[in-house]
């Protein structure tokens, strides 16, 4: 199979959930910075994309988590990082509308998707591309902030962040602490490590 630069076909996936999705920042990977979703297949969906690669066709991103033996695809572009954009912004809400929100491990989505392309290095090997994402369900989340350790006597005990209310004035400086100075070793600011 050969490349071939002419348009392709774009698509919609059926509802998929989530595995894994960089959409906030890039991945590096192989060199090249893209935005990426992974997403969980079942039968229909695998088969539905091996019609379109064609029978027999190697389908890049395709694979089997070692662990539990289920089957995903990882759909990618690097059409915003050439752009020089950090975050891929063609991100829907269930609505249809453009949305901050980000799909997360165990949401639901579709994925607009470009291809098959015909891969350039591999013969008999095809690349499905990501166009676009609608997040159809977003999984509830504790978000209270919550620790997930317990206490550990002893162990080290940070301090509580302080929040102020913002004000228009830009607040007055604050003092750095004087270093601690122990008596069998003095300790100078030019030993302090920060």
């Amino acid at each position: 199979m050969s490349y071939n630069s002419k348009k392709n076909t774009m698509f919609n996936t059926p509802d998929a959930e989530v595995k894994w999705s960089s959409i906030d920042s890039p991945d590096d990977y192989a060199g090249a910075l893209s935005h990426q979703v992974v997403v969980w297949l079942d039968d229909d969906f695998k088969a539905d994309l091996i019609k379109r690669a064609g029978e027999g066709a190697h389908i890049n991103g395709m694979g089997r988590q070692d662990s539990t033996g289920r089957e995903f695809i990882k759909f990618k572009t690097t059409v915003f990082t050439r752009e020089g954009k950090t975050r891929m912004e063609r991100v829907y809400d269930a609505a249809g509308s453009i949305t901050e929100a980000t799909p997360m491990g165990g949401d639901t989505v579709r994925v607009r998707v470009s291809g098959p392309v015909p891969a350039r290095n591999k013969p008999n090997a095809v690349s499905f591309f990501l166009n676009a994402v609608q997040i159809i369900a977003k999984q509830e989340r504790d978000m209270s902030g919550g620790s997930p350790f317990a206490a550990v006597e002893g162990g080290f005990v940070g301090e509580e962040p302080a929040f102020e209310a913002v004000t228009e004035a830009a607040p007055a400086p604050v003092a750095a602490p004087a270093p601690v100075v122990n008596a069998e070793a003095p300790v100078v600011a030019d030993d302090l490590p920060f």
